[in-house]
């Protein structure tokens, strides 16, 4: 689309602003890069402002003044790359993915009471039993830890 200069401002973590007399609509999500590093933000307007510049948050890898260029991206796009450079949403799906394999024993051995594919033990369908609730409960409650501490 078009050259920018970027200024690094109070702005949204995660948030473009374009100056709205230079671009009058730009794109929800663009993809901005300097050759080396590539951030996907989501896009707003500055009223009354014209220029090339661009502004970013002080979280950004961009330093002042470097020279960027921009391009359309998903919706998608954006949330990956949120979920890839954000703690909080990093946490979350850590402790979802941990509660998942804990619900995923669960199941099998649920499955395991009616149809009969491997032999275990009752001292080995304890431990699975033990191990499935080890998972779910620190998995969800790391979930939650990154949800609320997203939301404060």
């Amino acid at each position: 689309m078009a050259d920018w200069t970027v200024k690094q401002k109070d702005q949204n973590r995660f948030e473009a602003s374009f100056p709205a007399l230079t671009v009058p609509k730009p794109p929800a999500y663009v993809r901005i890069s300097d050759g080396t590093k590539t951030e996907v933000l989501r896009a707003r307007l500055r009223d009354y402002a014209s220029g090339n510049q661009v502004f970013v948050s002080r979280s950004s890898t961009f330093r002042d003044d470097a020279k960027v260029a921009d391009k359309p991206a998903t919706a998608n796009q954006y949330r990956w790359f949120v979920i890839r450079h954000d703690g909080d949403s990093q946490l979350a799906l850590v402790g979802l993915v941990i509660a998942l394999v804990g619900v995923y024993i669960d199941a099998s051995l649920a499955v395991g009471k009616y149809v009969h594919v491997f032999p275990f033990s009752d001292q080995a369908l304890a431990a699975f039993s033990t191990l499935s609730f080890v998972l779910k409960v620190p998995g969800l409650f790391i979930a939650a830890i990154g949800v609320i501490s997203k939301r404060g």
